[in-house]
């Protein structure tokens, strides 16, 4: 009973990021390469671009915001979207509650290699959905924001740290309705 009187006391961003930790998902953010990694959203809830603003700014990290003027979330560095290591990642832009989402990206997305899990030997999902199947109204847009041409890149089945590495698996990018410029 008390530990029920202490969640309900919880606020709802603390209450978040227990609950994160309770199934393992998550972000974190590796400053001296600029990346964050979003890893261990299973796919019955995918973290969204709103999730990734709410935790940059619990963590005070300055990464990602809310543009209101574009209508974008705006992240400032690489955008990592799983481990690799046979853990299931799903990353989801586009949704009823934001039917236009869309993100401006100033570094690199990567959707990391599957991998296999060394416990369960079962191949994990690392996969990124812009828009809908279902829904023809939900689209979505990422938009890279480069300085200098070529300076960013869309990286699929890629991990940043280890780009060839082997025995991997390729990450999905599932799109509906949807671009990427």
């Amino acid at each position: 009973m008390t530990s029920l009187i202490t969640m309900k006391r919880l606020t709802p961003a603390i209450m978040t990021l227990f609950c994160a930790g309770m199934i393992q998902a998550g972000a974190h953010y590796d400053a001296i390469h600029n990346r964050i990694w979003v890893t261990d959203y299973p796919a019955a809830a995918p973290c969204d671009l709103a999730t990734l603003a709410r935790i940059d700014r619990q963590c005070g990290w300055g990464k990602v915001r809310l543009d209101t003027d574009a209508g974008a979330y705006l992240v400032q560095a690489d955008l990592c979207i799983g481990a690799g290591d046979g853990t299931e990642t799903y990353f989801q832009i586009g949704s009823p509650d934001e039917p236009r989402a869309a993100l401006i990206l100033d570094g690199n997305l990567f959707v990391c290699p599957c991998g296999t899990n060394s416990a369960t030997g079962r191949v994990g999902v690392n996969r990124l959905t812009l828009g809908s199947a279902a829904d023809t109204n939900i689209s979505a847009a990422i938009r890279l924001d480069c300085a200098t041409n070529n300076a960013h890149s869309v990286y699929i089945g890629v991990r940043p740290d280890a780009p060839r590495a082997r025995g991997l698996y390729s990450g999905q990018l599932h799109m509906f309705n949807s671009k990427i410029t």
